[in-house]
């Protein structure tokens, strides 16, 4: 009797063991997420990141697109981002990437944008506009932006 309630339980065991084994078939790096099998492109595991400017933080929350895995992928990336227009900083990456542009129409400070497939735009200010952009992501806590971007060039260090 204790043999057979012995064999059920560790047939039970196993059993649990196969069922949690495949459904968490997957792999985690750079908080990206492919799918082993049949699963197409990136599932987001953790679309916050961070972004430091002159000392200061601010929290990133990335849209699940091609710039924002690309970005994940490269953390930890420091880039030199030049003034335009008093309103929004820029630099161009060395690649192009799948653009999904949309005339945005307002602009709000922090959104985070590409213009063109190639073009990595932080907006400070918000204003009304006619271009078409990719969404990249927003910072979500704006306060103190404006100030700590100036009206200079500035390096810019996203990070996990």
């Amino acid at each position: 009797m204790r043999k057979k309630i012995f064999i059920i339980i560790s047939m039970v065991i196993i059993l649990i063991l196969i069922i949690i084994s495949v459904y968490t078939g997957f792999k985690v790096k750079n908080n990206i997420i492919k799918e082993k099998e049949g699963e197409q492109g990136y599932k987001m595991a953790n679309n916050k990141i961070q972004m430091r400017i002159n000392n200061i933080t601010f929290e990133i929350e990335l849209d699940n697109n091609e710039v924002g895995k690309y970005l994940i992928e490269k953390l930890p990336l420091t880039i030199m981002m030049n003034e335009l227009n008093g309103n929004e900083k820029y630099y161009y990456f060395d690649k192009d990437f799948e653009v999904k542009e949309e005339k945005i129409g307002q602009v709000e400070a922090g959104d985070i944008m590409l213009y063109g497939s190639n073009c990595l735009v932080l907006f400070y200010k918000s204003f009304k506009t006619n271009y078409t952009y990719t969404r990249v992501g927003k910072v979500t806590e704006v306060e103190g932006l404006k100030e700590v971007v100036s009206d200079d060039n500035i390096e810019v260090t996203f990070f996990q």
